[in-house]
């Protein structure tokens, strides 16, 4: 699992080199999934020719329904929302107190593999 926490006032598309090039393991994969905020031609250029991996930009489908408003799941993004759901859960995450960032990335891993042993089952052969 990798961690990076960014500073709020950069956009996303600027700092997605300096993210995959910190990244662990990234010789092994094929694509990223990521929203509109990246939907770039130098960005998927950075992605191919730097990393050798497709982007895959995920959108909201088109609504023609009245009745279809408001949240729509998709598939690929919803792993993402339901893990900050989840860190939602933990009171030190619920305003920024931390002033260093590597402070953040440290506290998220620890609730993320508090959550990960809380999973392992407690009954052993």
């Amino acid at each position: 699992m990798g961690v990076t926490v960014l500073p709020a006032n950069c956009n996303d598309r600027d700092l997605l080199k300096p993210v995959l090039c910190a990244t662990p393991f990234i010789s092994s994969w094929e694509r990223v999934v990521a929203d509109g905020g990246f939907a770039s031609p130098a960005v998927a250029s950075i992605c191919q020719e730097m990393f050798g991996i497709t982007l895959e930009i995920v959108t909201r489908p088109e609504v023609n329904d009245a009745k279809q408003k408001g949240f729509i799941p998709l598939p690929c993004r919803w792993v993402i929302e339901r893990s900050f759901a989840w860190l939602g859960r933990y009171r030190r995450f619920a305003k920024d107190y931390e002033v260093l960032t590597h402070v953040s990335a440290t506290l998220i891993k620890l609730a993320f593999i508090r959550l990960l042993l809380k999973r392992i089952p407690t009954t052993l052969p």
